[in-house]
């Protein structure tokens, strides 16, 4: 297959779902079409797992009170990062939790072997740790690719007081 806007040949995770047509596109072009590129269907607005992908806290918050679940909340981008790995590398607590209760997989690694936990710790979110450990239930100290914590980066960007936060829920 390929996209009716830009002629990629993609696959997978690349794909986005356009609504209300249900046209499947290249997720690069889903961002900014008004119209449907194969039927010329009014795009309504990006999916949540496209606002959460872009980083568009916006919409992902206006979907969200709209009620809308997330569509793919455990879909995988080219490294394997999900939606909830992009709301916790952005530190959007409110985002993390929506998309969790929609069934996102907090332990769900991507190709590094970094789980959320571990974009949210170097990144230095001291909200958003302590909420995917505490309530979402990530554990504490994964291992990566290069047998390295969650605390262990944090500590080496600099956040040494998320690091021992995390170290403190390490059993």
């Amino acid at each position: 297959d390929e996209c009716p806007c830009c002629y990629a040949q993609c696959r997978g995770a690349q794909w986005a779902r356009l609504r209300p047509c249900g046209h499947w596109v290249y997720r690069g072009c889903a961002g900014k079409a008004s119209n449907c590129y194969a039927c010329r269907a009014r795009v309504t607005q990006p999916s949540v797992f496209a606002a959460a992908f872009h980083a568009d806290w916006p919409t992902l918050a206006a979907r969200v009170a709209a009620g809308e679940p997330p569509d793919e909340p455990n879909a995988r981008a080219g490294a394997g990062q999900t939606p909830l790995h992009h709301a916790a590398a952005h530190g959007h607590a409110p985002s993390v939790a929506l998309l969790a209760r929609a069934g996102a997989d907090a332990h769900r690694a991507d190709a590094s072997g970094w789980t959320p936990l571990f974009w949210a710790a170097v990144h230095g979110h001291r909200a958003t740790c302590p909420l995917l450990v505490d309530e979402l239930g990530a554990a504490p100290a994964p291992r990566d690719c290069w047998l390295t914590t969650p605390a262990q980066w944090a500590r080496a960007r600099g956040h040494d007081a998320l690091a021992d936060v995390l170290d403190a829920r390490d059993p």
